[in-house]
């Protein structure tokens, strides 16, 4: 597996963190349109928060694909990847940012990256 020498941006933490704290999948757009974050479910939490953004840039939701953190269930929705569950367990909820969304913290640095890719092999 190619390491890739990024940052996992800001934004794709957020939505790897929506993604799993609110059980939310991407409906993908077309090439120009910004992703849409959407609920699995109808019911809600009596303790949810507001996610993030409900919308998703394209190049945050290539990024999250390239590192396999979400995965297509069909043409069009993509749900977090076991992968993508195991990141936010290891790394997100240690280095990432508060789930309140009060505070943003720097991106994971690129050896938190790459030894979470080098654990996947």
């Amino acid at each position: 597996m190619e390491i890739l020498e990024t940052k996992l941006s800001d934004e794709a933490q957020h939505a790897i963190q929506d993604m799993v704290e609110l059980k939310m999948y991407l409906w993908a757009q077309s090439q120009q349109t910004p992703w849409c974050m959407v609920p699995r479910t109808t019911k809600k939490s009596q303790k949810s928060r507001m996610p993030f953004s409900t919308l998703v840039e394209l190049t945050i939701a290539r990024e999250l694909i390239d590192r396999q953190l979400i995965e297509a269930t069909s043409n069009r929705t993509f749900v977090v990847s076991k992968g993508g569950y195991q990141f936010y367990d290891q790394e997100v909820k240690l280095h990432g940012v508060s789930s309140d969304g009060s505070e943003s913290t720097s991106p994971l640095p690129l050896v938190v990256v790459a030894e979470w890719l080098k654990r996947q092999e």
